[in-house]
C-alpha cells in the first residue's frame, strides 16, 4: 500500500466453474473442433506421416478449448485476491499485483449483479467477445482482465468505488 492508503474492502472471486455468455458460442465450437480432430487420431500413424504430430497438437488444443480453459480459470480464481483503497483497485494474481488508479480508469462498470449480489466490476471499457489485442477474449479466463470478477456484494463495492471517484474528482 502507498503511504496513507487503507484497505476499504477486500475479497476474491467466487470459486467453482464459471460459465459466461461467450460459452454459448465457445462450447459448441469446441465440441465441433474435437469431433473433427479425434477421429483423425484413430488413423494409423504411418498413413499420416509428418501430419500426425499436427493432429496430436490440434487434439490437445481441442481438449483445452472444451474443458481445460474451465480448469485454468478455476486455478486462476484460487490464486486471485482483490482490494479497494481510497484511490486504487488492487488485483493480486499469484505474486503479480496490478493497481488501477480509480481516477484514471475511463470507465468503471458493474455487470451481472443478480439478486444474490454476486457480480463483476470492470475497470476500463467493455470489449465484448470481439477481437482484442490478446486475441479472442472468449477463450481467455475472465480473471485475466482488469476486473473484480464474480465478487459478493458487488453493488456495494461498486458504490464505494463511485464514491471514491466523485470525492477525488
Amino acid at each position: 500500500l502507498l503511504p496513507g492508503e487503507t484497505v476499504r474492502w477486500s475479497g476474491r472471486p467466487k470459486l467453482g466453474i464459471g460459465v459466461r455468455a461467450e460459452d454459448l458460442i465457445a462450447v459448441p465450437f469446441s465440441v465441433l473442433w474435437c469431433s473433427f480432430m479425434f477421429p483423425s487420431l484413430s488413423t494409423p500413424w504411418g498413413a499420416l506421416g509428418p501430419l500426425a504430430i499436427f493432429n496430436v497438437c490440434f487434439a490437445v488444443l481441442g481438449v483445452y478449448l472444451l474443458v481445460g480453459r474451465f480448469a485454468h480459470d478455476l486455478w486462476l480464481r484460487t490464486r486471485t485476491h482483490y482490494a479497494l483503497t481510497q484511490g486504487r483497485a488492487l488485483i493480486m494474481r499469484g505474486r503479480r499485483l496490478t493497481a488501477v488508479d480509480l481516477l484514471k480508469a475511463d470507465v468503471v462498470t458493474l455487470g451481472g449483479a443478480g439478486s444474490d449480489g454476486v457480480g463483476s466490476i470492470r475497470f476500463g471499457g467493455e470489449t465484448g467477445w470481439q477481437w482484442s489485442a490478446r486475441g479472442w477474449r472468449m477463450w481467455a479466463p475472465v480473471t485475466s482482465e482488469l476486473i473484480f470478477a464474480d465478487i459478493d456484494d458487488a453493488p456495494r463495492v461498486f458504490q464505494q468505488i463511485e464514491t471514491s471517484r466523485s470525492r477525488a474528482a
